[in-house]
């Protein structure tokens, strides 16, 4: 290879919060995907809340302690569902959509190694 090739990608790892910022990462992951003709994982950390807040509306992500980490499973299973919108929206397969309960860091590198990203 030389060094102006690039090589295709077969498969893109993006991570997702649901916050206005993660939006254009997900769109840029999705270009680049069918660009590519690659389809693309999405992961998106979550942390999970009390049943007390849970049940409260005001969980936050204030009460966040890692930035990029979703509060609560809902929040983030609607974040997720969000992405995937966005990826099929621009006609790309979603290989996997995964909910994980730990930090944003070592939820996309396990799913980097998992997915041979």
């Amino acid at each position: 290879m030389n060094i102006t090739e690039v090589p295709a990608y077969n498969r893109i790892l993006v991570g997702t919060d649901g916050s206005v910022l993660a939006e254009p990462t997900i769109v840029r992951a999705a270009g680049l995907a069918a660009a590519n003709g690659a389809d693309v994982v999405i992961v998106c950390a979550y942390t999970t809340l009390s049943s007390r807040e849970s049940a409260s509306q005001e969980a936050s992500a204030a009460q966040v302690a890692t930035l990029g980490q979703v509060p609560g499973a809902a929040t983030a299973t609607k974040a997720l569902e969000e992405a995937v919108a966005i990826v099929e929206q621009h006609g790309v397969r979603v290989s996997a959509a995964l909910l994980v309960d730990a930090e944003p860091a070592v939820a996309l590198l396990e799913a980097a190694k998992q997915y041979e990203v």
